[in-house]
């Protein structure tokens, strides 16, 4: 197809000026109208069997409607091209001449411009970066966590204590029909068994009342009165003052299994040193994993605060109206004003992201070596205890060889532009709450 064009930029989109011959726009028309032949069942005509000058005399408008359809496709795919305009969704014709014998075909449609970034600033940051790091008596922990998963409780008559777990029933005595509501309550757990003491245990399980629940046996009664935070998790239950009648029901004592050599066999180690190291591996990989991550997040927010984009409305429109295709539930869920607003904030976060590094990749180049790939793989393997071979035949075959690969260069991007900005040690934290750092 023969086309002349003249695009014009505005601030979200393009508009597209075309011409296109009268010759290509008539083989567009006979493309249809043999379509319609084809196709078309008529009261007397057995089907495909109908005369295309009948055809063309009834369905004409509808055979040159099709055409010009089919002509401005086929210019938006050939423009499009041709020029490499970052654009999304379909071309909306702007305005369409009247089809006259013999004259080109004009149109004018206009593509919406993909997002982009206004502004490139990547230096002049610092961050401040909290430290922690795997200690020894973070992996007796983990250790004990494990052996806390594969052990079991066992009813006893004792007192509720730290490891044990107990289910209560509860009555309320308050009067306020927001309070009531939730009573009276069957089979509530309060587990102490991951606590170490009663001192941490302070104010754990629901509402906040576990601690006072110690010493108790079961078919004993007690009257607990607790006010509750102005932030707790039951908005009708802030800031305000419960009174509950608590009745232990059953007490079970956690039982832990022991480090055995039968036991560690099952779980494919051959000594608890073994053991050890190997959960220490695994934490210390999931630690530097995490502080990597923290320090991106971090730094693409600064990036965000000081750079510009241009995102236009039809971008989050389009993006919502996929969605809505994909799941129909999602369109109830989006009539929430919250749910709308969270959800439009995430896709801005998203888009400015991968607008952020895109660019970054485009003026920081770098390159991975397969050998890199390889490794990462390897430490896969041994972390995981898992067969090398296997786990890279799984990944080429799945895709995820080439996103680590995708990964290492962004990480290496960031890391070459890390050495332009500041990081500033901050507070010392315990792992567990290093772990729990969101940004």
């Amino acid at each position: 197809m023969d086309l002349q064009k003249q695009i014009k930029e505005q601030d979200y989109k393009f508009l597209v000026d075309v011409k296109v011959s009268y010759k290509d726009y008539k083989k567009e028309y006979e493309k249809v109208k043999q379509d319609f032949v084809a196709h078309a069942q008529l009261p007397g005509f057995r089907k495909g069997k109908v005369a295309p000058a009948i055809i063309e005399k009834r369905y004409s408008a509808s055979i040159e409607k099709g055409a010009v359809e089919n002509v401005i496709n086929d210019s938006y795919k050939k423009i499009h091209a041709q020029e490499n305009l970052k654009v999304f969704g379909n071309p909306v014709v702007e305005s369409l001449e009247k089809v006259e014998q013999d004259k080109e075909i004009q149109f004018t449609f206009s593509l919406h411009k993909y997002p982009s970034l206004d502004t490139e600033i990547f230096d002049g940051i610092t961050i401040e970066e909290e430290q922690s790091k795997v200690e020894e008596k973070d992996v007796d922990e983990e250790i004990k966590n494990y052996q806390k998963q594969q052990s079991e409780f066992k009813e006893e008559e004792i007192p509720f204590a730290i490891g044990c777990r107990c289910f209560c029933s509860m009555e309320t005595s308050n009067e306020d029909e927001e309070v009531k509501k939730f009573f009276p309550m069957k089979k509530v757990p309060y587990d102490a068994s991951n606590f170490e003491n009663e001192k941490d245990a302070k104010d754990f399980g629901f509402f906040h009342i576990g601690d006072q629940i110690f010493g108790m046996k079961k078919g004993e009664e007690k009257t607990i009165t607790k006010k509750m935070p102005k932030d707790f998790y039951v908005p009708a239950l802030k800031d305000k003052n419960l009174t509950v009648t608590v009745k232990v029901n059953q007490v079970e004592k956690l039982y832990l299994i022991e480090m055995n050599e039968e036991m560690l066999k099952k779980i494919g180690f051959s000594s608890v040193n073994e053991m050890k190291e190997n959960i220490k591996l695994r934490m210390q990989e999931n630690f530097e994993n995490h502080k990597k991550e923290i320090r991106k997040k971090r730094f693409l927010k600064n990036l965000r605060e000081k750079n510009t984009f241009k995102i236009s409305d039809q971008f989050y429109q389009m993006v919502i109206e996929n969605k809505i295709k994909e799941d129909g539930k999602f369109a109830e869920s989006f009539e929430k004003e919250d749910f709308k607003k969270n959800y439009i904030s995430q896709i801005q976060l998203e888009m400015e992201n991968s607008l952020l590094l895109e660019k970054i990749l485009e003026k920081f180049p770098v390159e991975v070596t397969s050998e890199k790939i390889e490794e990462v793989i390897q430490k896969i393997s041994d972390v995981y205890k898992q067969d090398y071979k296997e786990i890279r035949k799984k990944m080429l075959k799945d895709g995820t060889y080439t996103k680590i690969k995708q990964d290492l260069k962004t990480d290496l991007a960031l890391e070459n532009l890390y050495q332009k900005n500041k990081f500033t040690k901050g507070k010392d934290l315990p792992l567990k709450a290093f772990l729990m750092l969101q940004e």
